[in-house]
Order: structure tokens, then sequence, then C-alpha cells
């Protein structure tokens, strides 16, 4: 887990670093360059996140086995769009569309799955660590958004489309309504493995088994 968090910290600084700077450099793009400033602040709170993780993990007295392992395969396919973006932005022959294509390939990868996967395991030690995993939702939305409101947004949107997952969430609805929870269940099917409980008991005897994020 210590390794996974310590990639997570240079990946968010990577990022961090490179949308700021991509920011300046489309400064005549207004609304992209605005764009790219707010996700950049997104990503300098990310990094702040993972530094707390890593103080949670090694000042816990807890065991936190990993069940998944970042290779790197996946470290290199989730740090290729930024490098080349980074390495293009240096020479000033980064164009706009390889600019998006950067931020929809690296945020819609492993990355953001990876981040949510610490944030879940570290949940027990430090509660307010979980209050993350929405911001990181709003995150992607926000990024979706702004794609969308381009002319030239379906491109990406099919990138978006295209792009495979690791894994899917692991969802679990709560409400003592039955309508309710199918609401929901089939809103969010899509979304990952949807798990249903008919109440807060039955909710938390299931999270001791397994983890839902």
């Amino acid at each position: 887990m210590d390794e996974i968090i310590e990639w997570l910290i240079g990946i968010e600084r990577e990022a961090w670093g490179l949308y700021l700077a991509a920011a300046k450099h489309f400064k005549d793009d207004i609304k992209l360059s605005q764009f790219l400033t707010c996700i950049a602040e997104d990503e300098e709170w990310h990094y702040e996140v993972m530094k707390t993780a890593a103080d949670v993990f090694r000042n816990s007295t807890t065991l936190f086995p990993s069940d998944i392992i970042v290779d790197g395969i996946t470290k290199a396919k989730t740090e290729k769009p930024l490098l080349l973006c980074t390495e293009k932005l240096s020479d000033g022959s980064l164009t706009v569309g390889e600019m998006l294509e950067c931020v929809v390939s690296a945020e819609f990868s492993e990355w953001n799955d990876i981040f949510l996967y610490v944030i879940n395991s570290l949940k027990m030690e430090n509660h307010e660590i979980l209050t993350e995993a929405p911001k990181m939702q709003a995150h992607k939305i926000k990024i979706e958004l702004f794609i969308h409101s381009r002319p030239d947004g379906e491109q990406y949107n099919e990138m978006i489309r295209r792009l495979p997952t690791a894994w899917k969430a692991n969802i679990l609805v709560v409400d003592d309504d039955p309508a309710i929870v199918r609401f929901i269940s089939a809103v969010l099917d899509e979304e990952g493995v949807v798990q249903t409980a008919e109440n807060g008991q039955v909710a938390l005897n299931k999270t001791q088994i397994e983890r839902f994020f």
C-alpha cells in the first residue's frame, strides 16, 4: 500500500504542475485556461489528500494489505499522456487537441480508481479522508461537462467511452423502501457492481465482509 500511495503522490504532483503550466500556455483561450486552472487546483488538493493518506498509513498500527497490484505497465500507461504533454509544453508545440486528449486519457484511466481504492482502504483509520470520494467524482464530472461544452467535444466523449476501466466500483445501496432501492440500483447499474441492503444493520454487516467504493 505504501508504494501505491507514493506513486499517487507523484502523479498528482505531476498533473498539478502540468495543468497549471498549460493554463498559462493557453491563456488566450480563456475558457480552456480557466478549466485547466480549476482542475490543477483539484490535483493540488488530491496531492494533499495522498500526503495525509501516507501519514495515516505510516502512523497506524493496523495492517493494510492491498488487494490490488499497480504494476509497471499500469503506471507507465497512466503517466504516458502526462509525460508527452509535459515534453510538448516544454518545447512550445503543445496543441489544444493534445492537451484535451491528455486530460481524458489520464483522468479516465485507472489512476482515479486507484486513488479511490486507497481512500476506501484507510477510511477506518481516518473517517474524514472518506469525504474525498464524492469530490473525486465531482472532479471527473467537471471534466466531462467541459468536454461536452466544446464544439469538438464529441470526439473526446467517444474517447472516454472507449477507455477500459481497471475494475468496476462496488456500490452499496441502502434504503428501507424497495422501490427506491430498485430505482437507485438501476441508475447506478452501469457505474459498477450494485448490492443492496434494506436497513443500516444489514449494510454494516456487508461492509465488514467487503469494501464498497
